[in-house]
């Protein structure tokens, strides 16, 4: 099993403003990919990316998220929850016994919102 950093999303009411911010400051150390209503920025060294999205108004969103990405997501999940995660819920799809298979969100020990996610292939 292998759990990495994926994404930092940044959610704001004013994402021209902050897409200008971290075009400034990382320069040609990443690639802006512009989407219709966000935008990416993805470390030219493969690293994590950086997401800029509209804030929708919920609380959930006032703070910043990390995202992890999992190549086994049953035995990163099976981690979290034994690492004192808290507040686990699904976000994605859900297996017959209503199990989640690709996504969930859950709170560090801090109350900070944390992501994990399966890997793309």
């Amino acid at each position: 099993m292998r759990i990495v950093i994926a994404q930092f999303t940044f959610a704001t009411p004013e994402t021209a403003r902050l897409k200008d911010f971290f075009s400034t400051v990382l320069g040609d150390s990443a690639t802006l990919e512009d989407h219709d209503f966000y935008c990416t920025f993805q470390d030219k060294s493969e690293g994590a990316t950086i997401a800029v999205v509209p804030h929708n108004g919920d609380e959930m969103w006032d703070k910043p998220w990390l995202t992890l990405a999992t190549d086994d997501f049953p035995a990163a999940l099976e981690h979290i929850r034994k690492s004192g995660a808290s507040d686990i819920r699904n976000s994605g799809p859900t297996d017959a016994e209503g199990n989640p298979t690709h996504c969930v969100t859950f709170r560090d020990p801090d109350g900070r919102l944390v992501m994990l996610a399966l890997l793309a292939e």
